[in-house]
């Protein structure tokens, strides 16, 4: 039997030719910086300006049970730019807006009854107000209102805006599971890939490509399991976007580590692992 072949080291991605280290570190940093604007859009779109919470999760999915739409076009606080705002439109003084939408919202609790419609009837169908855009009837120059899609002409119509508030449609979330699965999975691929291209070894590299993909799957599959079920499945929401986003951060950095600082970063986490066998850095 032939002895075995000498194993000879992977070089550093440091020893690539500079304007791979270049297109490869800015394409990880851009990555990065995706990931960034990710957790900032979660805090405005999920959140309301702050991390959100396991309930603002499972609200954002499974819908809240305690709000309707109405409750929340007309809350007073929605930001000026948002474009769900619909408290201006209520009245031309402070006061006649206060109290349009307190009477509004006082038949939606009662039950939105059809009885009790025709005191809020003139809200929704006025031509000042909810019918300036709510409405399949052309304005004075003789256009399409800006919402003439979502009429509020009649009771029945009026009557599924006050119904309690289901989340996400099927089609909405559809779409989103869709765009968000393919970016989830081409991002795990593309920084494992450059990661298992590092000199690092032991269990920290399967272990991080694998919760990268686990990560996304349990994410986006949540999503429809909150949607049909609720809790704890938003939990698992959080965790699979938390282990996606972690494990892709900490291979990218290690990668751009490895690429443009010498493993400086590695080296001292390397000691760390060492002990626990958990994973080390080849030599060169």
């Amino acid at each position: 039997m032939s002895p075995a072949a000498p194993h000879t080291p992977r070089p550093s991605l440091a020893a690539l030719p500079p304007a791979r280290r270049l297109a490869l570190g800015l394409f990880l940093l851009g990555l990065l910086a995706f990931h960034g604007l990710t957790q900032v859009q979660l805090a405005l779109a999920v959140g309301g300006g702050a991390w959100p919470s396991p309930t603002d999760v499972l609200h954002r999915y499974h819908g809240d049970p305690t709000k309707s739409v109405l409750h929340k076009v007309l809350d007073p606080a929605l930001g000026v730019d948002d474009p769900k705002r619909m408290y201006p439109f209520l009245g031309s003084s402070d006061e006649e807006m206060r109290d349009r939408r307190a009477a509004v919202l006082a038949w939606v609790e009662g039950g939105a009854t059809r009885e009790g419609y025709g005191a809020v009837r003139p809200v929704f169908e006025g031509e000042l107000t909810c019918g300036l855009c709510h409405s399949t009837r052309p304005d004075a120059e003789g256009n399409r209102r800006a919402r003439h899609d979502l009429p509020f002409e009649s009771f029945e119509q009026v009557v599924a805006a006050a119904r309690p508030d289901r989340g996400m449609t099927p089609a909405d979330l559809g779409t989103t599971s869709h765009n968000h699965l393919f970016a989830f999975l081409v991002g795990a691929l593309l920084v494992g890939w450059a990661f298992t291209g590092t000199r690092w070894r032991g269990p920290i590299v399967p272990f991080l490509v694998a919760l990268s993909f686990a990560g996304a799957l349990v994410d986006v599959a949540s999503w429809w399991l909150t949607k049909s079920h609720g809790g704890p499945f938003h939990l698992l929401v959080m965790a699979g976007g938390a282990a996606w986003g972690g494990a892709l951060t900490t291979m990218a950095v290690l990668t751009l580590d490895e690429l443009w600082l010498r493993s400086t970063i590695g080296r001292v986490l390397a000691a760390v692992l060492r002990p626990l066998r958990l994973g080390h850095l080849e030599r060169e």
